[in-house]
């Protein structure tokens, strides 16, 4: 009897064992998609200081309000190619034209570039990546140009987040570039047009020209 107790107790333990070390059943196809693409935009995202956090506003039309104000998406551009210029490469994760209405806590900042209450502008969330050991110079967005004919300089980005100039070896940058439009965005806004700088050593030396890059909403 207490060999068949002493076996029993000893099966339990061994079954208990088994349950609490056994490996993790792998996830499905679909979990782990959604969990690489989380974790992505995870990594993409930086909040920006001036305009309400529009990481999940992912379609046209949705809306989103913070102490920052309101923002709703009006249009976007995602799955854009690399922009390779000498050893810099160009990430755009995405581009999108928001209609944004700042609190009133954000009128000072954008008092410098617009006197509207409320505007249009296009907004990229971008990673610049210096691929070589040298040190380059570099500015991702010198001019832009929508297909209604309106023309942006770097001088206009609102975003001033360190994403240009000086790029030491192996550097990586993440952040936003904004340029708000003068009238709203109208329905025959197809995409913008983007010219990057050349990409340059500390001695002058053009690594590359920069690049035109068409893209379409």
């Amino acid at each position: 009897m207490l060999k068949r107790l002493i076996s029993g107790f000893l099966m339990i333990v061994i079954i208990s064992c088994i349950y609490l070390y056994a490996p993790e059943a792998p996830r499905n196809q679909e979990e782990t998609a959604l969990a690489q693409t989380f974790v992505e935009n995870e990594e993409w995202f930086i909040p920006n200081r001036h305009i309400p956090d529009d990481l999940h506003v992912t379609e046209v039309g949705q809306s989103i309000a913070d102490s920052k104000g309101e923002l709703t998406l009006l249009a976007k551009a995602t799955e854009i190619a690399p922009i390779v210029v000498g050893p810099i490469e160009v990430m755009i994760k995405d581009v999108k034209v928001i209609r944004v209405v700042p609190d009133n806590s954000m009128m000072d900042f954008f008092q410098a570039y617009t006197k509207k209450q409320e505007f249009d502008m296009i907004k990229m969330s971008v990673e610049i990546h210096n691929t070589s050991s040298d040190t380059v110079q570099f500015t991702p967005v010198t001019r832009l140009e929508t297909t209604d004919g309106e023309q942006k300089t770097e001088e206009d980005n609102l975003f001033l987040e360190e994403i240009q100039g000086t790029f030491i070896g192996g550097d990586v940058k993440r952040g936003d570039i904004g340029f708000i439009l003068n009238d709203q965005a109208r329905s025959t806004l197809q995409g913008i047009h983007i010219f990057t700088s050349d990409a340059v050593n500390t001695n002058g030396t053009v690594f590359e020209q920069g690049k035109k890059i068409e893209i379409n909403f």
